[in-house]
């Protein structure tokens, strides 16, 4: 997943898409707290603007079913 400083989704894999039932014209440009199961990502965003990237974050996504997900990625903003 490639978001934005803003946490705007830029990019998500396939993987991604497949394992959530989303598609690419849904998620891109929405912003990554409504997929996320807990939205209290304020500490994220804070490493990531200090860092750029976060290696192997673990997040749980509600799938477009409404199932929770549980995913480990790299989060990289997108500049």
């Amino acid at each position: 997943i490639t978001i934005d400083q803003d946490g705007i989704i830029q990019y998500c894999n396939p993987t991604f898409l497949q394992a959530t039932g989303w598609d690419e014209e849904s998620i891109l440009h929405t912003n990554w707290n409504n997929y996320l199961v807990d939205q209290n990502e304020a500490h994220v965003y804070h490493v990531l603007k200090k860092q750029g990237f976060i290696d192997k974050l673990k997040r749980k996504f509600l799938s477009k079913e409404g199932l929770h997900r549980s995913f480990k990625f790299n989060v990289v903003i997108h500049h």
